[in-house]
């Protein structure tokens, strides 16, 4: 609701308007709202377009991954995940690595491609602890989870342990609470 009453105050701005409609689509992936966040990530897009800012349009193109994601269109997560790599490779600005490499990680284990799924997880949690953006670890560990189990199972025992001690470590430390089982 608050998200809702700031773009309705900042329908004269592009980047209130931009960040609104990008953390709706953050939600979303919490509530697992799938159809909310393909319509927001088109309009964070359409702002972030607009302002010109190019972090904005990565974190743009990052969110209509994750509503991709969220949708079951894989591919399409795949090319706008690209994308947003693309110009932060460009412009220098990786402070979204991580979670563009977690949504990647997401869309190939969607599209059966386990093994790249894995790799893609765990590299983006290390970029995520590398720089600082742990923000989107946790997408990363829970792909890295299923991943394994789906490629492994009981014999990754271990390691998917060793991923939910990872992910409740990061809970209490990140106290995200809504990403809480």
């Amino acid at each position: 609701a608050g998200l809702d009453r700031v773009i309705e105050l900042a329908r004269t701005s592009q980047t209130p308007l931009f960040h609104s409609h990008t953390f709706h689509v953050f939600r979303c992936e919490v509530t697992g709202e799938a159809a909310p966040a393909q319509a927001y990530a088109r309009e964070a897009l359409d702002y972030a377009e607009r302002t010109g800012s190019q972090l904005a349009r990565i974190m743009a193109y990052l969110s209509l991954g994750l509503a991709n994601v969220l949708n079951g269109a894989w591919r399409d997560a795949l090319e706008v995940l690209g994308t947003a790599s693309t110009i932060g490779r460009e412009r220098r600005l990786l402070v979204c690595e991580g979670g563009v490499l977690a949504a990647m990680a997401a869309a190939h284990l969607g599209l059966g491609d386990r093994a790249r799924a894995l790799t893609l997880a765990e590299e983006a949690i290390v970029v995520c602890r590398q720089r600082g953006t742990r923000l989107w670890e946790f997408s990363a560990l829970r792909t890295r989870i299923r991943a394994l189990r789906e490629t492994q199972g009981l014999q990754a025992t271990r390691e998917i342990e060793a991923a939910l001690a990872a992910a409740d470590a990061w809970l209490e430390m990140s106290g995200a609470k809504s990403y809480a089982p």
